[in-house]
């Protein structure tokens, strides 16, 4: 099971699940599924072409998480965006089968998951952990 872990920014929302059962035309576009949101500054969104789960707060960058598995034009899928906000959770799922998952962590929550061995770092010459060294406002090692 291939699953894509993403450390975020927490912000209030409530738990939500979205399910429909799509057969996209084409997938070549990012048409959104759902856009949960205020104006440009706060969302979340389910996005069918390159299949993701994405949210933007406080105007800041969207960020994405990638589903390991991309749809196909013209076939038929049962599709769910989940996001459970007490543990700050977002899961993708195509015809059942879990394909992406994204947790959103505050600096302290991330420390504490990377001493623990919860999670491990990107390795070194990566661009994520580039990006995350520098939301954590230091080195990894």
């Amino acid at each position: 099971e291939e699953t894509l872990t993403l450390q975020l920014k927490p912000y209030e929302m409530r738990s939500f699940s979205v399910t429909a059962r799509i057969k996209p035309k084409t997938v070549t576009k990012l048409p959104r599924l759902f856009d949960f949101g205020s104006g440009s500054q706060n969302s979340i969104f389910g996005r069918i072409g390159n299949l993701a789960i994405g949210e933007k707060y406080k105007g800041a960058t969207t960020q994405l998480v990638k589903a390991s598995k991309q749809l196909s034009a013209n076939r038929e899928y049962q599709v769910a965006f989940t996001f459970d906000a007490a543990s700050h959770t977002a899961k993708v799922y195509v015809d059942g089968e879990e394909v992406a998952d994204a947790r959103w962590v505050t600096r302290d929550e991330f420390t504490d998951l990377l001493v623990t061995g919860r999670i491990s770092a990107p390795g070194k010459a990566t661009i994520a952990r580039y990006m995350i060294e520098e939301w954590y406002g230091r080195s990894l090692d």
